[in-house]
C-alpha cells in the first residue's frame, strides 16, 4: 500500500492532471522540486505530504484555488473571499489552470476570467493576469494563454488576448500586451539609480 502511495509522488507526477487530488499532488511536487530538489525522494515527499500541506502557505493558496475551480460556481464567492482575506489573491470564474502550478510567495495575485495556464507555471507575488476589454476578443478569448513552464516574476502585468510561449520568462515589473515567443525573456522595467 505504501509503495502505491509513493508511486504517486514520482517526478513525472508534476505533469499529471485530471482529478483534484492529482492536481494538488502535481502542485506540491512542483513546489518542492523548485525549492529542495536534492533532498526530496518520492518516499519522503509522500510521507511529508499532509504535514507540509497543513503548514505551508504557498501550498494553501494553490489548494484553495484548486478547490475553488473544482467547486460549483455558486461556491466561488466563498473561495474568492477566503483567498482575498488570507493571501490577497483574487480569482475569477472560467479559469483553466494546468498541473504543477507554483506560487512561491502567494500575495497580491489577480487571475482573470477565462485565463488559461499550462503545466509547470510559476507565478510570483503581485502579478496580475487578465483580459483587456479594449483589445477585443482574440481567437482564444479576451484573456492571455500562458503555455507550459513559464516563469512570471513579481509585479508583472499580463493583459489581453495574447500568448506567452512555452518556457518564456516574464521579468520583474513587466507590462506584457503582445505575444511572447517560446523560450523568450521579456525584460521588466529598469530603474536608474
Amino acid at each position: 500500500m505504501l509503495e502505491r502511495l509513493v508511486s504517486r509522488f514520482e517526478p513525472e507526477g508534476r505533469r499529471r492532471g485530471g482529478t483534484l487530488v492529482n492536481m494538488i499532488i502535481a502542485d506540491y511536487l512542483s513546489y518542492y522540486a523548485q525549492t529542495r530538489p536534492e533532498e526530496e525522494s518520492p518516499r519522503r515527499l509522500a510521507l511529508l505530504f499532509l504535514p507540509r500541506l497543513l503548514h505551508n502557505p504557498c501550498l494553501h493558496a494553490v489548494v484553495m484555488i484548486r478547490f475553488a475551480m473544482a467547486s460549483p460556481r455558486f461556491m466561488l464567492g466563498l473561495w474568492r473571499t477566503a483567498l482575498i482575506s488570507k493571501h490577497s489573491i483574487d480569482i475569477m470564474p472560467g479559469m483553466n489552470l494546468g498541473p504543477g502550478l507554483v506560487m512561491p510567495h502567494p500575495f497580491g495575485i489577480a487571475l482573470g476570467a477565462g485565463l488559461r495556464v499550462g503545466t509547470g507555471v510559476t507565478i510570483m507575488h503581485q502579478v496580475s493576469i487578465g483580459g483587456d476589454p479594449r483589445a477585443g476578443r482574440g481567437p482564444e478569448g479576451p484573456c492571455p494563454v500562458i503555455e507550459d513552464d513559464v516563469y512570471i516574476y513579481m509585479k508583472s502585468i499580463i493583459i489581453g488576448p495574447i500568448t506567452v510561449g512555452k518556457g518564456a520568462v516574464i521579468g520583474a515589473r513587466s507590462w506584457v500586451q503582445e505575444d511572447v515567443a517560446p523560450g523568450a525573456v521579456h525584460r521588466g522595467i529598469r530603474t536608474s539609480r
